[in-house]
């Protein structure tokens, strides 16, 4: 066990951005095939209820290197020991609270509960974010590992709307043109809603409410201009294959 520890506080930056893409990349698949639940299980709960769970143990590992970042870029203890008590209390939430198997919240609470739960993790993506942009724009030079970190950011930003989408859906019936139940069913279809967005392709919910569509408008807005500036940030610096001051 102290030899998996010391493997993970080992791990340079760009380990842990590739980590981090690997599991959000499972995680996406994980979501897609849960989206499409009454077509492979002929039945439109036991795949968000199944992908749910899965889901919450790989945003558990995300959480884990988001630690371990926080750690290497040398922030105080504070910061990391503030994100562990959010890790532990995290797991609380994922293993019984928001457990799909597991009927623990009423359907009166379950809004306040919910969007409690994704207004944290937008602070919390929101805060990864702006660390991983402060330490890639603060350098003078272009490492493999920024670019692995604008790439994380990017999937951030998806995160970081579908979260708000939800809390908005929570709210309002049929947000997404069409009936979920609240919770892990609905939640599946705004992260397939949010990756569409950020795609600029054709909405796959044509019948979605006018105002999710506005904003999905202007995540693709946002995520174009992050691109642009992202890009032209790498670009006008010279790019070193390793970071040894790291």
């Amino acid at each position: 066990m102290n030899s998996f520890i010391n493997h993970l506080l080992e791990l340079k930056k760009s380990n842990i951005y590739g980590r981090m893409l690997f599991v959000c990349l499972l995680l996406n698949i994980v979501v897609i095939l849960s989206s499409e639940s009454r077509f492979l299980f002929d039945d439109p709960l036991l795949g968000p209820k199944i992908g749910g769970f899965i889901t919450s143990i790989f945003h558990l590992i995300v959480f884990l290197y988001y630690i371990l970042l926080v750690r290497l870029l040398g922030y105080s203890r504070l910061y990391v020991n503030s994100m562990l008590i959010f890790f532990v209390v995290g797991v609380f939430i994922i293993l019984y609270i928001s457990n799909p198997f597991l009927d623990t919240i009423t359907d009166d609470n379950k809004p306040l509960v919910y969007g409690l739960s994704h207004a944290s993790t937008i602070l919390l993506n929101t805060f990864v974010a702006s660390i991983i942009l402060k330490d890639i724009f603060r350098s003078d030079e272009t490492h493999s590992d920024h670019i692995w970190g604008a790439i994380v950011v990017y999937v951030l930003l998806i995160t970081v709307f579908a979260d708000i989408y939800e809390i908005i859906s929570l709210y309002t019936p049929d947000f997404l043109g069409g009936s979920y139940e609240m919770g892990w069913p609905n939640y599946t279809q705004i992260i397939m809603f949010s990756i569409n967005a950020a795609s600029g392709m054709d909405s796959l919910f044509p019948n979605a409410r006018p105002l999710l569509l506005k904003f999905a408008n202007l995540q693709n807005i946002i995520s174009n201009l992050y691109l642009i500036v992202i890009l032209g940030r790498l670009l006008s610096h010279p790019l070193k294959l390793s970071s040894d001051s790291d």
